[in-house]
């Protein structure tokens, strides 16, 4: 079973392969979806990822690049990571032996509160992360969504809010005015996100092959 996965991924790892750099003036540029950049936070420069003939690699001004070998990739985590400024942000971790985790996140800063969907160049370039990863590691595990534990536990803290707020409201009679109508408000805005968190983070594994899309930003919708 490994070894036909191993197949798939190597003929789509080929395939993705077709077209990732051009060659000017006898060397080669690196262009999607070879390559991917992001800058994670204010307090983060913008880093370069990488995909090398046999190993990711990161480089970021001020700071040493390094590298993860594919063949020392044990597990690839792909899920919805939104955040209070960016709503649409996804994630990609990595995990290695010798490096830990190394995390690629589907948006950029740009300013405060102010993110851009990279979407358009994260996801061919993860994709061919994960058909490469496939075609060189087979024991390596693909995993959707949140651990079980971490989904479960978040399920439950969610839960806890909910009857918390119930209890304020309506068992002790308190009026929804002021403070309190601000946060209900604050509350059923972030309803909709919460209830697609726990749908498109379910804990799953899936094949390197035919990656879940809902564990991938969907397409920009055209300007």
């Amino acid at each position: 079973m490994r070894a036909m996965l191993a197949g798939r991924a190597r003929d789509s790892a080929g395939a993705m392969q077709k077209g990732p750099a051009r060659v000017e003036g006898g060397s080669a540029e690196l262009l999607p979806p070879a390559l991917y950049r992001t800058r994670r936070s204010i307090l983060q420069k913008e880093a370069a990822w990488r995909l090398g003939e046999d190993a990711l690699e990161r480089v970021e001004a001020g700071r040493p690049a390094f590298r993860i070998p594919y063949s020392e990739i044990i597990e690839i985590r792909l899920f919805y990571d939104p955040t209070r400024f960016e709503t649409k942000r996804y994630r990609c971790d990595v995990f290695s032996r010798r490096n830990g985790r190394a995390m690629i996140v589907s948006v950029s800063y740009l300013s405060p509160m102010n993110f851009e969907n990279r979407g358009a160049t994260y996801v061919p370039f993860v994709r061919t992360l994960v058909a490469r990863v496939a075609a060189t590691n087979p024991a390596c595990r693909f995993q959707a969504g949140k651990r079980p534990l971490t989904y479960v536990a978040e399920q439950l803290f969610l839960l806890a809010m909910l009857l918390l707020l119930v209890s304020v409201l309506y068992l002790t009679g308190t009026p929804i005015i002021g403070i309190v109508a601000i946060k209900l408000a604050i509350l059923a805005f972030f309803v909709p996100t919460m209830i697609l968190y726990l749908h498109k983070n379910r804990p799953r594994r899936f094949d390197p092959v035919e990656i879940p899309d809902d564990v991938l930003p969907p397409p920009l919708a055209p300007a």
